[in-house]
């Protein structure tokens, strides 16, 4: 193709050309399929690769005056809460349909890899919390988390405030000291 001069360009209709219904943008049920693939590339945890196709699912992050323009469906009628059920990466593979030609890692090759004797990432305890009411049900799950921070900080208030009175008690012979 060859190179047009910037003011050419700018005076050119490209409405049909760039925009939401571009030949030049893919399909948003395409990026999630090869963010799948990437994620049994590089062997990522199940519960990671949920969460961010769960991210890229909803139109949160967004902004605001473009959500109505977005196309919200997927070829596949996958949804939210399809992808919430999913538990290991072969879930999600079905859910999405994906034809990724790069192998899914062998329990062996795995295991020889991370020196856990098979067990694997999925097998070993978590370090975070991940909850699907996130993005299911995400006013009530807020709610929740923020009810609960707020008896978390008021139960730490009150245990240090008992601390502070029981360090009074044991401050009072120290404070005959001789000074120096």
């Amino acid at each position: 193709e060859e190179e047009v001069p910037i003011s050419q360009f700018q005076q050119t209709n490209h409405s049909g050309y760039y925009g939401y219904k571009s030949p030049l943008l893919h399909s948003r049920t395409s990026i999630v399929q090869e963010y799948i693939a990437h994620c049994v590339r590089y062997r990522a945890h199940s519960k990671n690769a949920k969460y961010v196709v769960c991210e890229m699912m909803n139109a949160r992050r967004a902004p605001s005056t473009r959500v109505p323009f977005l196309n919200m469906e997927y070829e596949g009628g996958q949804n939210i809460a399809s992808v919430c059920k999913c538990r290991s990466l072969n879930d999600l593979i079905k859910v999405w349909d994906c034809k990724w030609t790069i192998p899914m890692p062998s329990a062996k090759s795995s295991a020889a890899l991370s020196g856990d004797g098979g067990a694997g990432v999925e097998a070993q305890g978590d370090l975070h919390n991940y909850d699907d009411r996130y993005f299911l049900d995400h006013d009530k799950f807020r709610k929740e988390r923020s009810d609960a921070l707020n008896d978390q900080l008021s139960l730490s208030k009150k245990m240090s405030a008992s601390i502070g009175e029981e360090k009074k008690d044991d401050d009072a012979p120290t404070s005959k000291r001789p000074k120096i």
